[in-house]
């Protein structure tokens, strides 16, 4: 153990990197110790209402409506936990989340990066975020556990979107990276789908989705038991390898691609469609159906074809 301090210790001696690094090296130290310092005074002395409305109003301004929080409180030095977080929306009740902690990478923002960590809980359930960004790549993954859908996602109204359920499982969203930490060029990259990878893997339980159309046809809430859903993106290119309604109101059964593309709307589909519908939401919806291609054992079939923003259905 003694030898292999001394060889550390003789490593550091002989350590002579160039002034110039040497003198980078000194920025970060003093920028990281400015840093961290005056974190250690706000979390020492710094009243928990200046930091709730401070917190609030940046993460307001960011997010571009009206957010407020009960109670606030820091993890460490690097990190943030508010409880009964509330985000307005444009029309219907606010998004509500328990409690949400998120987590700044301290050293990585002093090298020009980007790392946030966040934990989300609803109720029981929970999703955990990690956001990286760089010159050279920018990483979005989650993982979800037990994660009503909810409070965030209800619809506003009864011809919106809206989708309700607990959802389980994992996803990732990596593109190119850019130069730029500012929010606005990190969204437009986003947006951008060329050189993009992912994958979904995600099952709901419990719920209904809502607000949708293809095309003319304007699609009823359907209540489901389950939901599975398995789609990849690669070259700019989202597979839906699968995608399974299961209970309630019918089955679904889907698989196809969509071509992304920019603007979202714009980008070219084609997907072939499966429904079995069952008891009164058969009835009540047996006109909508007549569009649709009759297979046996009670089933319709159809392909979307068009764009994500003007679907096509075919027989």
């Amino acid at each position: 153990m003694n030898a292999f301090v001394e060889r550390v210790r003789a490593r550091i001696e002989q350590w002579n990197p160039p002034q110039e690094q040497k003198d980078r090296l000194r920025r970060i130290a003093f920028v990281a110790y400015t840093v961290l310092a005056t974190l250690f005074f706000i979390w020492l002395f710094l009243p928990r209402e200046a930091i709730l409305a401070a917190v609030t109003a940046k993460v307001s301004a960011a997010a571009g409506r009206n957010v407020t929080a009960k109670d606030v409180s820091l993890s460490g030095l690097s990190g943030v936990t508010l409880e009964g977080l509330s985000v307005e929306r444009d029309s219907g009740p606010a998004i509500e989340v328990d409690e949400q902690s998120i987590r700044v990478g301290l050293l990585s923002a002093l090298i020009g990066r980007t790392n946030l960590w966040s934990r989300s809980e609803v109720g029981e359930g929970w999703m955990e975020a990690e956001f990286k960004r760089s010159k050279d790549r920018i990483r979005f993954e989650a993982a979800l556990e037990a994660f009503d859908l909810t409070r965030l996602l209800a619809a506003p109204a009864k011809d919106k979107f809206g989708l309700e359920g607990k959802a389980k499982g994992k996803l990732f969203y990596e593109t190119p990276g850019t130069e730029s930490s500012a929010l606005n060029a990190v969204l437009d990259r986003l947006k951008d789908p060329s050189g993009a990878t992912g994958e979904v893997k995600l099952t709901l339980q419990e719920g209904v989705v809502q607000g949708i159309n293809l095309g003319a046809i304007p699609v009823p809430p359907i209540h489901f038991t389950e939901v599975r859903a398995d789609m990849a993106v690669k070259e700019g290119r989202l597979e839906i390898t699968s995608f399974e309604v299961r209970g309630g109101d019918a089955d679904i059964d889907a698989g196809g691609f969509i071509n992304l593309r920019t603007p979202l709307l714009t980008s070219p589909i084609n997907i072939k469609l499966k429904v079995t519908p069952y008891g009164e939401f058969k009835q009540k919806y047996a006109i909508a159906f007549t569009q649709l291609r009759s297979e046996p054992g009670g089933s319709y079939a159809a392909t979307i074809q068009g764009s994500l923003g003007a679907p096509q259905v075919g027989r």
